[in-house]
């Protein structure tokens, strides 16, 4: 029986900001968006083999299904990698977020806007 290699690779990070851009910009063709921001590990530069890519999606038509707009965001950005992780914010959460706040201390503090 064959060996199965489980070793994953990280992407560079180069590669994902463009494949997220262009997954961003087919988005904003289905619905409007505010902002598109990378955080967490490949934002900081710092990727390791098995790290999501860490995106959060702002726009005025989210805020009523979770779900459904996780579920939609995950196959919008399905080409960047099966990995994206999503989350996806109303234009009013993003508004209001303050200072203590996830959405406001890693997503806009220190992520990076991609879109």
């Amino acid at each position: 029986m064959a060996k199965r290699n489980n070793k994953r690779e990280t992407l560079p990070r180069e590669i994902v900001v463009e494949r997220l851009k262009n997954s961003a910009e087919e988005l904003k063709k289905r619905i409007p968006v505010d902002r598109v921001y990378l955080y967490g590990s490949y934002a900081k530069g710092k990727p390791r083999p098995h790290s999501d890519i860490d995106i959060a999606v702002i726009s005025s038509v989210f805020g009523e299904n979770i779900v459904k707009e996780t579920a939609m965001l995950m196959e919008a950005f399905e080409d960047v990698s099966l990995m994206v992780e999503p989350r996806a914010y109303s234009r009013e959460e993003y508004n209001k977020a303050e200072k203590g706040s996830f959405l406001y201390d890693e997503v806009i503090q220190k992520g990076v806007s991609i879109a």
